[in-house]
């Protein structure tokens, strides 16, 4: 942890870092690495999702029908198995999708959001991120499949995506548009 804290930008005024400096991945961060699936239960990252969605969006039907929550014929049969193929389908888009472009620029978006809790004195945040951000990093060795933060990413990006694409379908299909408008310009007479 030690190795951590002096690694990363200290400035805390007007000016501070937008990014945190990079951490070389070694074996005294796997502990951290473990826990990377941490991040996404704190706030600031309940709005991410893995984009281009267009990558992962073959895969949403397979997910969701093996969370056995979809109520069909052939997902009641298959229910023993289910969490096991969700994980299976999990690792394999990690596998297809995840190049070492996307792990570097979502490891520089972590980085940013690092700086902005050292900004705010969330040392341990800061700690965890910069240890993900580690693994993340290519040249860390450690293969997508074994880093906790991504494979809880995905999950949550397929477990989602079925709303995406009910939304997008609503945006660009025929129903896009309400056929009336229930807001007249009057109501925002403030604006």
């Amino acid at each position: 942890m030690a190795y951590l804290k002096g690694l990363m930008c200290s400035t805390r005024i007007p000016g501070a870092k937008i990014m945190l400096k990079p951490v070389v991945f070694t074996p005294d961060l796997s502990q951290l690495v473990k826990r990377g699936d941490e991040l996404l239960d704190l706030q600031e990252f309940e709005t991410w999702t893995f984009e281009p969605f267009e990558s992962i969006k073959p895969y949403v039907n397979s997910y969701i029908e093996a969370s056995g929550t979809v109520n069909s014929p052939r997902a009641r049969k298959r229910r023993g198995g289910l969490k096991a193929n969700q994980e299976a389908i999990v690792s394999d888009v990690l596998e297809k999708v995840v190049d070492d472009k996307w792990r570097l620029l979502y490891e520089s978006r972590l980085r940013r959001q690092g700086a902005l809790f050292q900004y705010i004195g969330r040392e341990d945040d800061v700690l965890l991120v910069s240890a993900v951000c580690a693994a993340l990093h290519p040249d860390s060795g450690l293969a997508p499949n074994e880093q906790s933060f991504l494979r809880a990413f995905m999950h949550r990006s397929l477990s989602n995506g079925l709303l995406r694409i009910m939304a997008e379908a609503l945006e660009g299909g025929p129903f896009g548009s309400f056929p009336f408008g229930p807001f007249t310009g009057k109501d925002d007479f403030y604006f």
